[in-house]
């Protein structure tokens, strides 16, 4: 008996034809879940197109109808990611004051880092590494987190004077720190990778005493 050819026959039943921007979608969604074990594995320099495609399962046409190369697939990446990390930051967040929501934030941070080891190793070292577009959004993250820090020097009331500069090398640091740990392999000790952040960030403006008693106090929050 002739069969009809694949394009003429009907759907199965108890099956829902996808539309063509559902399908488009999902392959966009597949191949950015390729992208992020390719990039966080091989790294973005040793990293390929057919790398990608082969991860994602996808075909050649398929990633390049979505992005005109790997440095713009690692931008999407890069943005899912972040947008990943901002509902986590969101969902942690419920009032207090400035020293309250940077340890809710952080500590909510480096726990969704732990939880996603691949995406942080994409968002964190190999953004570093993947063109001008990326590598302004890595920049784009230490400039937001040195702003709220120089909201410290507001509710502070130790007698400092903070170099102009001072809370973009917090941050920086907070980043070395946290790249460090992923390099090791020891994002799981979330706690006092906390506890060591928290210690660069908030002494300077609390002191040593109130940072110990804001970070116990996060810890209990979020336990």
């Amino acid at each position: 008996m002739a069969r009809l050819p694949q394009a003429l026959r009907g759907t199965p039943v108890g099956t829902t034809r996808l539309s063509r921007e559902e399908l488009s979608e999902r392959q966009l969604r597949r191949i950015l879940d390729g992208a992020v074990r390719v990039f966080a594995r091989r790294g973005f320099q040793d990293s390929t197109v057919d790398n990608i495609i082969t991860a994602a399962d996808v075909g050649v046409g398929s990633f390049y109808a979505h992005f005109d190369g790997k440095e713009e697939c690692l931008d999407k990446v890069c943005e899912r990611i972040s947008a990943e990390a901002g509902d986590a930051l969101t969902r942690a967040l419920d009032g207090g004051g400035w020293t309250e929501r940077f340890c809710d934030g952080m500590l909510a941070l480096l726990r969704f880092a732990a939880a996603n080891p691949l995406s942080a190793r994409v968002v964190l070292l190999e953004a570093q590494t993947g063109g001008p577009r990326v590598l302004a959004r890595y920049g784009a993250m230490i400039d937001e987190i040195a702003a709220y820090l120089a909201q410290g020097r507001e509710v502070s009331t130790l007698d400092r004077d903070w170099p102009p500069a001072f809370e973009e090398a917090t941050a920086s640091g907070l980043f070395w720190l946290l790249q460090s740990r992923l390099v090791r392999g020891e994002l799981e000790e979330v706690d006092s990778l906390f506890a060591e952040m928290a210690e660069v960030a908030l002494e300077p403006y609390l002191g040593p005493a109130a940072t110990r008693r804001a970070v116990g106090a996060a810890l209990a929050r979020a336990s």
